[in-house]
């Protein structure tokens, strides 16, 4: 819902790492939990180089980390079964994500615009014993047509679909991305009521791509907007979005994002938000500021 050219960050996303060396601090970790008998299966890729292999384990609200368990340096699977059903347990560490995206979008027909997005990335994690590693580079290519196929009217509310092709251009060896192809499609309804207030709803489904040696689910999403005109040319803006694996262990992330849109000039607008978890594996916080500048020549009209 937010047409902008967005410069972000992320605070309170999650990766686990062991580090071998400077461009191998993510390792990409699967997990597997089930309840009888309770224990949690942990999986990753092997490291040739790796000289040996710590994992560390806490509760979710503990401050924290406990002892570590050692492994074997070409270890690729852990089994814990020191576990309580129903209890939350987090085998990562956090770290703060920054996105810098440009995205382009041109109105093919009347309609129907295509966009494409890509920009860069900064990602700082934390590890264990108060270590730091910072990764930069470029973000994924997105490709993005859109389809408004029909307007509002006194019984419906304007609709469109989109469709989003997630190309692998960010570098997994960074973690930086998941080296796969994602594919979204989203339903957009919009009602403007009176002259101030506008409400959009969405919900769409992704297609993950499978990375090699990891195991990921498809994510059902949906969302509700609400747009209102404090004064020209000053607009609030909230949302409230929900994502859900389609796994039957996967727990359900919900999201707000709340802000504001001041259309400075004609065809410039800057957006600024914040946001935060609501429940769920979500980002602790998150905050944006964006701007969308529309332009290009104008269609004239001949009287006679």
């Amino acid at each position: 819902m937010w047409n902008a050219l967005v410069c972000g960050l992320v605070w309170g996303g999650a990766l686990a790492t062991s580090a071998a060396s400077v461009s191998d601090y993510a390792v990409r970790l699967s997990a597997i939990s089930q309840s009888s008998p309770p224990q949690i299966i942990l999986t990753w890729p092997a490291d040739a180089a790796a000289t040996n292999c710590l994992l560390y384990r806490k509760l979710r609200d503990d401050s924290a980390w406990g002892s570590a368990v050692s492994l074997a340096a070409l270890a690729t699977n852990y089994v814990d079964s020191n576990v309580e059903a129903g209890g939350a347990y987090r085998h990562d560490s956090g770290c703060d994500h920054f996105d810098c995206p440009l995205t382009l979008a041109y109105g093919v027909l009347p309609g129907i615009d295509l966009g494409v997005g890509l920009g860069g990335q900064f990602e700082e994690r934390a590890e264990t014993h108060g270590k730091t590693c910072s990764e930069t580079g470029v973000g994924d290519l997105t490709i993005c047509p859109r389809w408004k196929y029909l307007e509002q009217s006194s019984f419906l509310p304007g609709q469109a679909v989109s469709f989003t092709v997630k190309i692998p251009t960010a570098d997994h060896y960074k973690g930086l991305g998941s080296g796969a192809t994602d594919f979204d499609l989203t339903w957009i309804a919009s009602e403007k009521i009176g002259e101030k207030l506008q409400i959009d709803a969405n919900a769409g489904y992704s297609w993950i791509g499978k990375p090699k040696d990891e195991e990921v689910a498809d994510i059902f999403h949906y969302g509700l907007a609400l747009e209102y005109q404090l004064f020209e040319p000053v607009q609030w803006v909230g949302e409230v979005f929900v994502q859900q694996e389609t796994t039957s262990h996967a727990e359900t992330a919900f999201q707000y994002n709340t802000g504001f849109r001041w259309a400075a000039w004609d065809g410039l607008t800057f957006d600024a938000a914040a946001g935060s978890r609501i429940s769920g594996e979500a980002p602790d916080f998150t905050a944006m500021v964006g701007l969308t500048w529309v332009f290009g020549p104008e269609k004239k009209t001949e009287s006679k």
